[in-house]
């Protein structure tokens, strides 16, 4: 039962971060134009790409499940305080 539950809080998460990168990969302009916008080099959106989908399979696939999801917190509070920063000015 707790390998069961495991797997589909995994996949719950990782399903996130996996849908986020494949847009990015669809919309790869317009989020250029929008890291550009924040203020981030858009030479670092493949490795954003590489990052969301790489973990999101490796949490799903269970492979350095805490690195991963480290990784991916990271990312999401990067982004999270930027936009915030943002609509506090």
């Amino acid at each position: 039962m707790q390998q069961k539950l495991s797997l589909i809080g995994r996949l719950l998460i990782a399903q996130i971060f996996l849908l986020a990168g494949i847009s990015k990969i669809g919309g790869y302009a317009a989020t250029a134009t929008y890291m550009e916008a924040m203020g981030v080099p858009t030479a670092l959106l493949p490795m954003v790409i590489i990052l969301e989908i790489g973990a999101a399979l490796a949490l799903i696939l269970g492979w350095q499940v805490r690195w991963m999801a480290l990784a991916l917190s990271l990312d999401a509070w990067l982004l999270r305080r930027r936009d915030r920063r943002l609509t506090m000015a």
